[in-house]
């Protein structure tokens, strides 16, 4: 219970000599010039209240009115919309009638495309001479001959397809198991169309 007492008693000293350098401080201040007070650190000047600021302000330049106005200001003139700003109830329902005029042309279109593309089978001559060329080694490819400007390794090549080495290689039978040699025609056959005389 004494520890207590003692530290109430602490604080309420700590609290009355803060008020006291609070009050030197508050008269330091009011002697000041306005331009003294100008140049005051920020941390100074965040030490004050409002109320004690409006204080000071007062000492320093005593014609100052710090009051908040009375008046309320003027509402601003509400600006009618042009045409350029649309509303947003306009706006809103063109986006709608977007929305549903492509969902439309999405669900009459997705049928005939489908019907068109699954009809259109792969198909090439079993004489791979006759084959077309292919760009590029991808995951899409299908039913064309590569022909590498270096020498390739096969796992290289099989990443690139993402097609089995294994598989790859009986396929390309014709090539060294070593590598692919540059010049030499590597064979894309997914087994994923039709082989024709």
């Amino acid at each position: 219970m004494a520890d207590r007492a003692n530290f109430n008693k602490s604080v309420k000293h700590i609290a009355s000599d803060r008020r006291e350098e609070m009050g030197k401080f508050i008269a330091h201040l009011k002697t000041l010039t306005p331009d003294e007070f100008l140049r005051l650190p920020r941390r100074d000047l965040e030490r004050l209240t409002m109320t004690q600021y409006a204080e000071v302000a007062a000492a320093i330049c005593p014609g100052l009115d710090l009051r908040p106005p009375t008046d309320e200001p003027e509402p601003e003139p509400s600006r009618k919309p042009t045409r350029r700003s649309p509303s947003l109830r306009r706006s809103s329902m063109a986006s709608v009638a977007a929305s549903v005029i492509v969902a439309v042309a999405l669900a009459l279109t997705g049928p005939i495309v489908g019907k068109y593309s699954a009809e259109t089978e792969l198909v090439r001559p079993t004489y791979i001479g006759s084959w077309p060329r292919c760009a590029r080694l991808n995951e899409s490819i299908d039913g064309c001959v590569y022909v590498p400007r270096q020498h390739l390794p096969w796992n290289y090549v099989a990443h690139l397809l993402g097609i089995d080495i294994a598989e790859l290689r009986d396929l390309n039978y014709h090539l060294p198991a070593s590598h692919v040699p540059a010049g030499e025609k590597i064979i894309v056959w997914r087994d994923l169309g039709r082989l024709e005389n």
